[in-house]
């Protein structure tokens, strides 16, 4: 089966995944390097006796120093992202071989510095991130190529006022030769009333730029039924939010926490769908939502026993918009999780998952032509079951299922199907 695709006993999917750490210390400084490397083949049928394929390759890593200097420290770290994807099709189980170069490709290189200090009761942290992306994808965005280059710092001071209360203030500034520039600061308060009781509040400003996909995208996925394009007069998100919330300690192996948030938002960006093509196919394409309302709150519980854990977690979501008064698409109002993890005689571990997502709203274009709630899709309860062998020479052998029971509701922008993982981890190679 292939994820998100109807194909029956005639679909497919392979995916490698490969990662790697590594670090130590020499000098005085301390480093770390992580990498990643996945490579995945799809295939599904498309009608007319011929099947669809994906192959996708994504490599990732980043690797960061850090060293004490002056009466703080210095860290820095860079990351680098490639991902390639192409589509062929054909008769039978291996794909006809593309006619000039169809391959999509998406590149990222991101470098950051810090420097955090002390200084008496105040805590400072100041640093810089740059980046620049590219993307190229002929035929799928409305010019092959799209890129953006990025500057952004930040300064973060937490005072200590006292033993029990702790004042948090920052700004980050962000610079884009794509869409312009912004300020978002913020302000926290955290107390602690006695040695279990901890209260927490905030106020922040926010930000969120349209993608690359989101301005210039134009595809459609047959096999799926649907196309999406991209809207070049999407405006940015901008924010306030509120938060407030309480953790209870009461002993080491039980907490307990509960958060209630408020946010508005200016120019909201959703993905929304707006109407068929002359071939029947459904059309989705993101605008801005002009003002919009999130407002909610969360519980969670987690208790530690010896060889076990349990976290346990219920969310409750309000999201609207305000001009349209209609909910915003495909946000539930309820959702939960229970998680628990035990140890089996020391030498494995297993992990249980259910989640919980409540039936949606879906927003869409009526019959006249009008935003209006065309939908619901349904209520989701999977559960999600892992096994953990810790071997001999410090290998670790995991075989995970999501979605055990196989629950496809209905509504949902994808089919849910079940899945099954199987990895191996070798550990600390070179430790002396």
């Amino acid at each position: 089966r292939v994820p998100g695709l109807v194909g029956g006993s005639d679909a497919f999917a392979r995916v490698w995944d490969l990662r790697a750490t590594g670090r130590g210390e020499r000098a005085g400084w301390s480093y770390r390097s992580d990498a990643s490397f996945v490579r995945e083949r799809q295939r599904w049928p498309v009608g007319g006796g011929f099947s669809g394929f994906n192959d996708n390759t994504g490599l990732s890593g980043w690797s960061q120093v850090e060293r004490s200097a002056g009466p703080g420290s210095f860290s820095l770290r860079i990351f680098g992202q490639s991902y390639d994807h192409l589509y062929r099709s054909a008769r039978g189980d291996l794909p006809f071989e593309s006619e000039g170069d169809e391959t999509q490709t998406e590149r990222l290189v991101r470098a950051s510095a810090s420097y955090g200090l002390a200084l008496g009761s105040h805590a400072v942290d100041l640093g810089a991130e740059a980046s620049a992306r590219r993307i190229r994808s002929p035929d799928k965005i409305l010019s092959d190529e799209a890129s953006d280059n990025q500057l952004a710092v930040h300064a973060q001071d937490a005072w200590r006022l006292g033993e029990s209360t702790t004042v948090t203030g920052g700004t980050r500034g962000t610079f884009n030769d794509r869409w312009g520039s912004t300020a978002s600061p913020t302000l926290g308060i955290s107390h602690a009333l006695g040695a279990s009781l901890r209260l927490r509040g905030s106020l922040s400003r926010g930000f969120r730029a349209p993608s690359f996909k989101e301005l210039t995208w134009n595809f459609a996925n047959l096999g799926a039924g649907y196309t999406v394009l991209g809207n070049d007069q999407l405006e940015p998100e901008r924010s306030w939010s509120t938060s407030a919330g309480v953790e209870w300690t009461p002993r080491q192996t039980l907490s307990v926490g509960v958060e209630a948030y408020r946010t508005e938002v200016n120019n909201l960006i959703e993905s929304s769908f707006q109407g068929y093509t002359a071939s029947g196919l459904l059309i989705y394409s993101p605008s801005n939502v002009s003002q919009a309302l999130t407002r909610g709150g969360e519980v969670s519980v987690r208790a530690i026993g010896e060889g076990w854990d349990l976290n346990a977690g219920y969310a409750y979501l309000d999201a609207r918009s305000i001009d349209l008064d209609l909910p915003l698409d495909r946000r539930a109002s309820h959702s939960g999780r229970i998680r628990t993890s035990w140890d089996v005689h020391g030498s494995a571990r297993m992990d249980a998952t259910f989640h919980y997502t409540g039936s949606a709203p879906i927003i869409g274009v009526d019959d006249v032509g009008a935003t209006a709630r065309v939908g619901t899709q349904a209520s989701l309860l999977a559960f999600n079951l892992q096994a953990t062998a810790f071997l001999p020479g410090n290998l670790q052998a995991t075989l995970g299922v999501d979605n055990l029971f196989d629950e496809q509701p209905e509504g949902w922008p994808a089919t849910v199907q079940r899945q099954v993982r199987i990895g191996v981890a070798a550990r600390d190679l070179f430790a002396r």
